[in-house]
């Protein structure tokens, strides 16, 4: 005895947004968002040059880039689309001249996916201040 099966036509799907309601309301603008990080390595010590391989990230640049994911496990998480204003605090304890933090700060944001991208397309302005905090404090805006 052979099982027959009924096969019926597969219809294509004709979902349409012609008869969704839309609301007409302002969008709240975003929080900022406040990170907490360990002192990022100077520039100058991001990148060597291995023979045969070209500029790889050095040993320094890798270990800080886990313990700055680290800190992520106890921080909220969010992302900030669109144009930003982008705020470092930098505890006073560290040596190098404050823009040569800049570079490591700015491709964690992105790597990590707080911000689009770190062209001025999207990084608008960044502000850079020594103070009485502990390692790095960054904070994302919206730019205007």
């Amino acid at each position: 005895m052979g099982v027959r099966l009924k096969v019926s036509r597969v219809q294509k799907n004709t979902l349409s947004l012609d008869n969704v309601r839309v609301q007409h309301r302002a969008i709240e603008a975003r929080a900022p968002i406040t990170l907490h990080l360990p002192v990022p390595p100077s520039v100058n010590n991001l990148f060597i040059n291995l023979p045969g391989r070209g500029r790889v990230p050095s040993q320094k640049y890798k270990q800080w880039r886990q313990d700055a994911a680290a800190t992520l496990w106890t921080q909220p998480r969010k992302f900030m689309g669109g144009r930003v204003s982008v705020t470092l605090r930098m505890t006073e304890k560290a040596r190098p001249d404050g823009d040569n933090f800049w570079k490591a700060t700015l491709d964690f944001l992105v790597q990590n996916n707080f911000i689009a991208g770190d062209s001025k397309k999207f990084v608008r302005e960044h502000h850079f201040y020594w103070a009485d905090v502990e390692g790095a404090v960054i904070t994302i805006e919206r730019a205007a």
